[in-house]
């Protein structure tokens, strides 16, 4: 090795000593293999779709235990304007605002908007995001949402 970088070697190995010994000193902790552990009197972080859930959703945060799947059943318009609770929980505007939040494409939400009865089970991808979903008039659109 030439000698001169043997001095620039010397001050990073330096530096990265100095780092190390200040964020242990101001709050850091490290395992014996040297990764970081989260702080046990943080509050738990959310997921995209309990993000997404609370933001959008009335009620209950309606993520499945597992935190990567969500179910929205869409509650039918019933002629007089009113909504059938008993086909499902949400409203479209929900549905929307929850495809909003998750940063859902237009080409998504447009075949969400489009798909009839006769298409059965639709399903498109993006991001790290997986939807599948179906429509009837008589009982709503219902989505099923899954994060990678």
């Amino acid at each position: 090795m030439p000698a001169t970088t043997r001095p620039i070697s010397i001050a990073v190995l330096a530096a990265i000593a100095v780092l190390g010994v200040l964020w242990a000193m101001f709050g850091g902790t490290a395992t014996v293999a040297g990764a970081a552990t989260a702080d046990p009197d943080a509050p738990p972080v959310l997921s995209a779709l309990e993000l997404a859930s609370a933001e959008c959703l009335t009620g209950a945060i309606a993520v499945e235990a597992d935190n990567i799947t969500l179910v929205l059943d869409m509650a039918v318009t019933l002629y007089d304007g009113s909504l059938n609770y008993d086909t499902g929980d949400v409203t479209f505007e929900e549905i929307t605002c929850v495809l909003g939040e998750l940063n859902a494409p237009t080409s998504v939400t447009a075949r969400m908007d489009s798909t009839r009865a006769l298409d059965g089970m639709q399903d498109a991808e993006w991001g790290k995001f997986a939807a599948s979903w179906t429509y009837h008039p008589d009982a709503g659109l219902d989505v099923i949402i899954t994060q990678s």
